[in-house]
């Protein structure tokens, strides 16, 4: 960038012998006089601002300052935004070409907003991210399908984790018939979930009911039961936490007779993310 963008004049006073003076020529007869010359103008009813080298210069000062501010702020983007087209990765899947990508032209920038476009083997693709430790970016492609990606890479160089924006995953992180826990940091984003990632399906409920009797007449009413799955997240640590699949209810007359339900629930557990 250059040092500056405008370079300011110094305006300087007229300095004569006779300010007001003119010497007129007769065209008629080419006779000539010498007159000093004055305003008359009457009642004045505003002053206006003077062509002097006070107004002048401080006209200067004022367009300096508004370039510099100008410049002040480019160069401020400028050391945060990096743009540049390079070179062809069309042999790498996108995942790979991000990180040669990072790794050829941007080794040591760090901190800074980055936009460049590489060539893929899936396409051309527009590149916006930021480099602090690792990289979170924005991968779009450029034909008509504008296939649009999240995406991050690890600090190390490992491949990038692409996300598909505006579409839906469903992984199956288990079977279930009791309470358990799953580790679901290799899942990517998982730092960012919440319960409202997971689901509970029930698959089959094995319920049996009844009564005891001990030498009792009649019969007992029937006994009812059932459960409420429960799920919840840690996500500092990305371990979901599933109970309640199991009931017990008894009903107990006395001695005599003891309505009983007990029962236990199978469900798949599913975590949904970009």
């Amino acid at each position: 960038m250059a040092d500056t963008w405008f370079i300011s004049k110094e305006w300087k006073a007229r300095l004569v012998e006779f300010a007001g003076r003119r010497l007129l020529r007769n065209v008629a007869n080419g006779e000539t006089a010498t007159y000093d010359v004055s305003r008359s103008e009457g009642q004045v009813s505003q002053e206006g601002d003077a062509f002097n080298t006070k107004n002048m210069n401080d006209f200067e000062q004022r367009v300096a300052n508004g370039f510099a501010n100008a410049k002040t702020a480019v160069d401020t983007l400028s050391r945060e935004l990096v743009v540049q087209e390079i070179g062809d990765y069309s042999s790498q899947p996108l995942e790979k070409a991000i990180v040669s990508a990072l790794n050829n032209k941007f080794e040591g920038v760090r901190g800074k907003h980055l936009s460049f476009q590489i060539n893929t083997a899936s396409g051309w693709y527009a590149i916006s991210c930021q480099k602090f430790d690792g990289v979170n970016g924005i991968a779009q492609r450029w034909d008509s399908s504008n296939d649009t990606y999240a995406f991050y890479v690890p600090h190390g160089g490992a491949d990038a984790v692409l996300k598909k924006l505006g579409s839906f995953q469903r992984k199956l992180l288990g079977r279930v018939t009791s309470s358990t826990t799953f580790d679901c940091k290799s899942i990517p984003g998982w730092e960012d979930f919440t319960e409202n990632n997971f689901a509970i399906i029930p698959v089959k409920i094995d319920a049996t009911g009844g009564q005891w009797k001990n030498g009792a007449t009649g019969a007992g009413g029937a006994q009812q039961g059932g459960c409420t799955p429960t799920l919840s997240y840690d996500k500092v640590n990305g371990i979901l936490k599933v109970s309640n699949f199991s009931w017990n209810n008894d009903y107990a007359y006395g001695s005599y007779w003891t309505n009983y339900c007990h029962g236990n629930m199978t469900a798949d557990v599913y975590c949904y993310h970009f």
